[in-house]
């Protein structure tokens, strides 16, 4: 599944709480398995997957979460690779596999904000299980700050 914007128009830097009525999916990946594992110790600087959370409305006042991930050193850099508008971007992060093979969405974009925990974990849950159906060995999944 695939999904774009436009152009880059507005930088924000917003938090993204959590609300039980979003629907939570997948926008698009762009994960280099060579490159998923942590290189150092730090998430926020040792990551080479970024991501960031698009927001949209549908039908009903329904709201919808979209999560981009790909190899970029900056929030601003997804947002581009991906054709997004950043006034739709609610946060964004770091995508990385830890040294137990789990796969981890956390940390923060100093321009978009940070994502609730409870969004972390399930976006987590669904690029684990597109990245374990494409044959990698994942061990599980999580989101942390």
């Amino acid at each position: 599944m695939e999904r774009g914007g436009g152009a880059n128009d507005l930088v924000c830097s917003r938090t993204l709480r959590y609300t039980p009525h979003m629907t939570v999916e997948i926008g698009k990946l762009e994960i280099d398995p060579a490159q998923l594992p942590l290189t150092g110790s730090s998430p926020y600087w040792d990551s080479w997957h970024l991501f960031v959370v698009e927001e949209t409305q549908g039908g009903a006042a329904e709201t919808r979460l979209w999560i981009y991930v790909c190899v970029s050193r900056s929030h601003p850099g997804v947002v581009s690779n991906f054709n997004l508008r950043s006034r739709n971007i609610n946060g964004g992060g770091s995508c990385y596999m830890d040294s137990e093979k789990q796969l981890v969405v956390g940390s923060e974009s100093g321009t978009y904000g940070v994502v609730d925990p409870a969004y972390r974990d399930r976006f987590a849950a669904l690029i684990a299980d597109v990245l374990q159906s494409q044959g990698e060995e994942i061990t599980g999944s999580r989101g942390v700050d």
